[in-house]
């Protein structure tokens, strides 16, 4: 009865993806980078204007700021992030081929296909445009949970 139920769950495709940003402080990055200004069109943020993406679900935004960036850092805060199962092995494989000594921040954005489509424009996103900003962009990876 077990196998039945469960082979007929439909299992939703997902996406992640990373960029990984320097800032002066806490207050610059949280409370200007991120921020989105609703009084303008279309409402984003100077992360969605820098990342390509224009307007985005803040809900599946997840980012932290470090005095210093690292993978251990990292992985000491793998358990509080959503599905880090599926792709956290990934991510830092691909961070260790990657000078962080002048990175402090990390930011993830999370999207969902189906019915409910979360932030569809990552399933397409190639990348940024410009290498000239605060962010750089550094992994994405789909997965089905």
């Amino acid at each position: 009865m077990g196998l039945f139920i469960k082979s007929h769950i439909k299992m939703k495709e997902k996406i992640v993806c990373v960029w990984l940003g320097s800032f002066k402080d806490k207050d610059e990055f949280y409370g200007k980078y991120l921020d989105i200004n609703y009084r303008q069109s279309p409402s984003t943020s100077f992360f969605g204007k820098d990342a390509g993406l224009g307007r985005y679900d803040e809900d599946f935004i997840e980012s932290w700021f470090f005095e210093n960036l690292s993978l251990d850092n990292l992985s000491k805060n793998r358990e509080i992030l959503l599905d880090s199962e599926y792709f956290f092995d990934d991510l830092l494989q691909e961070l260790s081929q990657k000078d962080l000594n002048y990175r402090n921040t990390i930011t993830f954005l999370f999207g969902m296909g189906g019915h409910n489509t979360i932030n569809k424009q990552l399933f397409e996103y190639k990348g940024m445009q410009t290498a000239d900003k605060a962010i750089e962009f550094v992994f994405s990876k789909k997965y089905q949970c």
